[in-house]
């Protein structure tokens, strides 16, 4: 299913449960946080509406270690090259694309 799809779908669920919102019936998500039905769906659109987002993670160089660190809290070492000759074009633990911080 593609996110537009996933949006779509969201939105209509939400509609549908709008009038369940005044029942008590809750659902738990986000570690602890309750939320009616609606209010949940209302919270997956937001989080689907996320996803379109291109994520950034920033790599730093850091000459003492020769390796690159991360915004995302990793260290990469390469052993020839930077990681653009080394085609690293995303970040291998958070998926966001490689953005070159400043030294």
């Amino acid at each position: 299913m593609k996110k537009q799809e996933l949006i779509e779908k969201l939105k209509e669920q939400e509609s549908w449960n709008m009038a369940e919102a005044k029942v008590n019936e809750k659902m738990k998500i986000d570690g602890g946080a309750f939320y009616s039905r609606a209010e949940g769906y209302r919270h997956a659109i937001k989080l689907a509406k996320e996803l379109e987002k291109p994520k950034e993670c920033e790599w730093t160089y850091d000459e003492r270690c020769d390796c690159y660190n991360t915004k995302c809290g990793t260290a990469y070492c390469m052993n020839a090259g930077d990681y653009k000759e080394n085609e690293y074009n995303f970040c291998p633990k958070c998926g966001g694309v490689i953005k070159e911080g400043a030294e």
